[in-house]
């Protein structure tokens, strides 16, 4: 779809994030109603659903918020993209099943 990395490598330090990571996250925020870069940012390091999704990668609000800068029209089209599914997921019927299932995975994770 179009995305970059929110910064080059300049051959030190750490490797730039994964686009996904932030495609995770910024869905994740978006089914939240979380639109804070910065909120999203502790989230990373709080919330173990948050966690979870990104394989443990913690990236900074400013990293957060230049992914979305950076990519704006690509985010538009995912974004567009994912209520599309949702409201067909929602015509057949399956919400309730992906639910439970998200249910389930919650209670096994509290376990953990």
């Amino acid at each position: 779809m179009g995305f970059g990395h929110t910064e080059t490598w300049s051959g030190t330090g750490q490797l730039p994030f994964g686009t996904a990571v932030f495609l995770k996250l910024y869905l994740y925020g978006y089914q939240n109603k979380i639109r804070s870069s910065r909120t999203l940012g502790a989230a990373t390091r709080i919330n173990i659903e948050v966690i979870w999704l990104c394989q443990d990668a913690r990236p900074s609000y400013k990293t957060i918020a230049n992914f979305r800068k950076n990519n704006l029209a690509g985010l538009k089209n995912v974004n567009r993209t994912f209520v599309q599914v949702c409201r067909v997921v929602n015509d057949l019927g399956v919400a309730e099943f992906m639910a439970y299932c998200q249910a389930r995975k919650e209670a096994q994770g509290i376990g953990l």
